[in-house]
């Protein structure tokens, strides 16, 4: 999460002033004396974030109170403009809340996303004063694995900058080793402009990524470190299967705060990065006895989706609890009042940390989550060229130079949960002896399809059979469980449960109570399978040993691969391949060929019509271009061809168009992935397309994340085509 005032403002710093503030006092506290001009703004860590390589990379904001990795969609419309746009898995799928309400964005590709400091990027200006970067993510940087992205879209999110949230510190590869721990050298980016505008030298904030265990020791001019405890909350690190990647932010929950001679104490305020004021909420300022109505300042806050227009005033003192017991003592702090979540009294901003030389947080170590930093004594002047208007060289970084930051964004906070468990009786509870059923999904039909949909979030069931959905969106959601194949769902009856979920609350109770199925369904779907997929009845063998595999809890997903992969399957498969392009039979070394290529190094049956299609014969068979493109549309899209079309296709062959290269343009195009989408449908699904999910599959296809071949599988491990087999029969 990130504030940033509307108006930049930078206010020289009072030297003299400031070499009596940062002083250790007789008492055993740290007092960290702020001005409220020149401190009302703080600056925020500018990172690189790059999405699986440096070619999607782009000025980030490292931010602690993010719980999740994030690109605007400014950076990724620029990916699309060179060709390399972040994949997406779930358009429309990411779901978020700014400060001034709701963003809906897409969710990535799981990929490696990487993080560095602006101290490993080279970074020079050009003749139009934008500058340019070259990012090195080599020793001090962080790699998460697998991570599934916010990426912000043009109409959801236009506000929602790049953001790298708290999900980068659990990252590790072997090349970048983790988890994380980040320092930040406070004026550790020294960036030299000199040789293109005379004088212009900056410091910035470096982040770096380092081990947990590292320790910060004092320097000349600074004090000792000082070791601020915190406690994490919000959403476990993970990736649900069509979510975002999140992390859980750091909290200080033993907050006190003074104004005119009144204290309060006890209260939790979120240590975010990416903030660049000091908040407190609208409670908390009532219980100061703070005249709303006449702040000392107002200032224009905007989040990641608007701004709001925020009271001001100077507390006298915030106080934060140190790891040995000590208390260290901000006075004079200008604060905003602002309302930011349920249960967060407020935000320590980066305001308060105008005057450390590092910092060093930690969320995954020995120690628990703390903060640990050194403050400077006599702090030093600001460097020559760091005290005029730098907005215009600072503004491409993301608008993140002193005092003109980018907002985060922080998931919802509403929940939902509940247990699966055998309901042996039918009552609709859970007695005793009835126990939880692990590895069971459960999700919230978006789509109101009355069935899964891609797109639709769904959790795991625990070892215990428990599932929580957290931090959703306030509004109606229509909870379903997906029973594995050997389960069916009793209760509630309708199997589908309706739930109210306020703002910030959560709803617990939404209990799924199943039994297993009768052993003729598990076999009636084995049998279904069986006649999809190999044209037959099953065997005695193959029916009983897959149906034991799925009352014992095996996954459908793994019958579906190991009857699709069967050589009877793969043999009828491209045989039928051959019948269509060559109109002949296999020949046995050739139909051996191919199968083994599919079977042991994963080819699809796509790329087996590729393989005929450019293969001598069938070039022999069509010598001339006019017969090769009928060939084409007669053998790829089902149909003869349209004039214009077929004119065109002629007309690029005879300019020197690779025929292999017509043939992949065939064997890629949208109206070849709609027929077999549209077949797909109808014959293992038994219906018509809908739209979306037809769109989403077609999107996929596109983008060579999936195959025909795995959406035929995905169809026929379906909760959908086991509901049609238990009802319909074997289908063959």
């Amino acid at each position: 999460m990130g504030l940033r005032p509307t108006q930049r403002r930078r206010f020289p710093l009072d030297l003299e002033a400031l070499e009596q503030r940062l002083a250790l006092t007789n008492s055993p506290l740290l007092t960290v004396p702020l001005d409220p001009s020149a401190d009302r703004y703080g600056d925020q860590i500018v990172a690189i974030q790059a999405y699986q390589d440096s070619s999607r990379s782009a000025y980030s904001i490292f931010d602690t109170g993010a719980t999740a990795l994030t690109f605007s969609a400014h950076d990724q419309a620029v990916f699309a403009n060179l060709g390399h746009p972040i994949p997406i898995k779930i358009p429309g799928g990411a779901h978020g809340q700014g400060y001034n309400g709701p963003i809906t964005g897409d969710v990535s590709q799981p990929g490696t996303i990487m993080a560095t400091g602006l101290g490993s990027t080279t970074v020079t200006l050009n003749p139009s004063g934008a500058p340019n970067f070259n990012p090195q993510f080599g020793a001090g940087s962080a790699a998460v694995p697998g991570a599934q992205a916010f990426v912000g879209t043009a109409d959801g999110s236009p506000n929602l900058p790049t953001v790298t949230g708290t999900p980068i510190l659990y990252g590790g590869t072997s090349g970048h080793p983790g988890p994380y721990a980040a320092l930040v050298n406070m004026n550790g980016a020294n960036l030299d402009f000199t040789g293109t505008v005379p004088g212009l030298r900056l410091s910035l904030p470096n982040l770096s990524f380092v081990d947990p265990a590292t320790q910060l020791s004092a320097g000349q001019n600074t004090t000792q470190p000082i070791t601020i405890p915190m406690v994490l909350v919000g959403p476990a690190y993970g990736t649900a299967p069509y979510g975002v990647t999140q992390a859980p932010s750091p909290v200080q929950n033993s907050v006190t705060v003074g104004m005119a001679g009144q204290s309060v104490a006890g209260r939790s305020f979120l240590f975010d990065t990416g903030a660049q004021v000091t908040v407190i909420s609208t409670a908390l300022a009532q219980a100061l006895g703070l005249d709303l109505t006449h702040p000392t300042t107002v200032t224009s806050v905007t989040g990641a989706n608007g701004s709001t227009q925020a009271p001001g005033f100077v507390l006298s003192t915030l106080d934060l609890p140190t790891a040995d017991g000590q208390t260290i003592e901000f006075t004079n702090v200008p604060v905003s009042v602002l309302d930011v979540g349920a249960g967060i009294d407020g935000i320590l901003g980066m305001n308060l940390w105008d005057h450390a030389v590092q910092m060093l947080y930690v969320q995954v170590g020995p120690g628990g989550p703390s903060l640990t930093v050194t403050f400077y004594t006599n702090p030093p002047p600001q460097p020559p060229g760091d005290s005029g208007n730098i907005d215009p060289v600072l503004g491409p970084l993301g608008g993140a130079d002193h005092g003109n930051g980018l907002p985060g964004v922080n998931l919802y906070n509403g929940m939902i949960s509940g247990t699966v468990y055998y309901d042996y009786n039918g009552n609709g509870s859970q007695d005793g002896g009835e126990l939880g059923i692990p590895n069971q999904v459960v999700y919230l039909d978006m789509h109101g399809s009355g069935h899964f949909d891609l797109g639709d979030p769904s959790v795991i069931t625990d070892p215990a059979g428990n599932y929580t959905f957290g931090w959703i969106a306030p509004g109606t959601y229509t909870v379903k469980q997906l029973p594995s194949p050997s389960l069916i769902v009793v209760s509630p009856a309708s199997d589908a449960i309706t739930v109210q979920v306020a703002a910030n609350a959560g709803v617990t109770g939404v209990n799924f109570g199943d039994q297993p199925t009768q052993s003729g369904t598990v076999a009636g779907y084995v049998a279904s399978l069986y006649g999809q997929i190999l044209d037959r009845t099953p065997d005695q063998a193959g029916l009983n040993g897959w149906s034991q595999f799925l009352s014992q809890g095996g996954p459908a997903e793994s019958v579906v691969q190991g009857i699709w992969m069967s050589t009877e399957h793969l043999n009828k498969e491209v045989a039928g391949i051959y019948q269509t392009i060559l109109h002949r039979a296999a020949d046995a070394g050739g139909l051996a060929s191919w199968v083994h290529a599919i079977q042991q190094n994963g080819i699809s049956l796509t790329d087996v019509k590729y393989g005929l299609f450019s293969s001598t014969e069938f070039q022999l068979d069509n010598g001339d271009n006019a017969s090769f493109v009928l060939a084409l549309y007669q053998d790829v899209l089902q149909r003869n061809p349209d004039a214009a079309g077929a004119a065109t296709w002629i007309q690029n062959l005879s300019a020197g168009m690779n025929r292999s290269q017509a043939v992949k343009e065939f064997l890629s195009s949208d109206e070849y992935y709609l027929r077999n989408l549209d077949s797909l449908y109808v014959n293992v699904l038994h219906r018509q397309p809908d739209q979306a999910g037809e769109r989403a599959w077609l999107q996929q296809l596109q983008q060579k994340l999936v195959t025909l071949d795995a959406v035929e599988q995905a169809f026929l491990s379906s909760y959908e085509f086991l509901n049609w087999s238990n009802r319909n029969g074997t289908g063959i």
